[in-house]
């Protein structure tokens, strides 16, 4: 190149630079504010799993001392069939009804350990609460598995089990020979949360007629087995024939038991807080017959009037 272009050149490269304009990004004029740490928490999503269910059992409702019941009904029951004579039995579709009855009126069966918490003024429940007791007294294994316990299921019930603690109602042979009870059957269901226990004694003896040696033998051996067999205490008896002389409550307490359950026996037909009669409470009979029924012999009110009235 001829050196005299040479500024020529030099001067066109400076204007061309003066020319040029860089250009920006776009910038709002807005700030952007700032998050405070409790917006950044919420802005950034945590990842969760959905955690798995832990099965737990249900809690007896709560009472407020608005609603806590005053006294509670204990319905005694043989079994669905039971037949006394003509005018007391149960059939299995009145036994239907009555556990329907108390389902659909929201009532909370207790167990026995909850019985004598609440007689000894330890624990309060709620206003329409019952004891649904069953005397095992015969050896009716299939009423048993193929009627009562589905029906506590269904229902979410539970019951007291009174036991006869003989070879006659039960045994470790749970092919169920002579419809006999089975031990394991009886854990089984104690341990499903449908039943406790309690006793029946040994023998099913008359207490009215027998010495009280030989009804203190009977409350403790029986009280005995049930222990060993279930590892639980034993705290409720329910007297044979509903016959609970005053012999016969005096020694309750001495064997260890903390209630004694007897029959249709005063008309004021719940359990209390403190019960003066403790070792001789009453139970509700809701057996009939089929020219009667839907009124039960004992009351000649329907089931639903009698529990009712009961618990009042």
């Amino acid at each position: 190149m001829p050196i005299k272009r040479l500024p020529l050149i030099l001067a066109l490269v400076i204007l061309l630079s003066g020319c040029y304009i860089p250009v920006q990004p776009s910038v709002s004029n807005t700030p952007t504010p700032s998050l405070t740490p409790f917006q950044a928490i919420l802005a950034t999503p945590t990842p969760t799993s959905t955690p798995t269910p832990i099965p737990t059992e249900t809690p007896v409702p709560t009472a407020t001392p608005e609603s806590r019941a005053a006294a509670i009904p204990i319905i005694e029951y043989h079994s669905p069939t039971f037949n006394m004579n003509p005018q007391v039995q149960m059939q299995p579709a009145w036994f239907s009804e009555q556990l329907q009855w108390l389902a659909d009126n929201g009532y909370t069966t207790l167990s026995a350990d909850e019985l004598a918490a609440f007689v000894n003024g330890e624990r309060i429940f709620p206003e329409r609460s019952i004891v649904l007791s069953f005397d095992l007294g015969t050896a009716q294994y299939s009423d048993y598995a193929d009627l009562v316990i589905p029906q506590l299921r269904q229902h979410g019930f539970k019951a007291v089990f009174f036991i006869l603690v003989n070879n006659s109602v039960v045994r470790d042979d749970c092919s169920h020979p002579e419809n006999v009870f089975c031990w394991d059957d009886l854990r089984g269901w104690m341990n499903e949360g449908l039943i406790s226990i309690g006793s029946h004694g040994m023998t099913h003896p008359d207490y009215a007629t027998i010495s009280g040696d030989a009804i203190r033998q009977d409350m403790s051996q029986s009280k005995q087995i049930l222990e060993e067999k279930f590892g639980q205490p034993v705290v409720v008896l329910a007297y044979p024939y509903d016959s609970a002389p005053a012999t016969a409550q005096t020694i309750l307490p001495e064997c260890g038991y903390i209630l004694g359950i007897d029959g249709n026996n005063r008309p004021d037909m719940g359990a209390t807080v403190n019960d003066p009669q403790r070792y001789n409470l009453p139970r509700l009979y809701p057996y009939s017959s089929p020219g009667v029924y839907p009124l039960l012999y004992a009351y000649k009110t329907t089931f639903a009037e009698a529990v009712s009235a009961a618990g009042d």
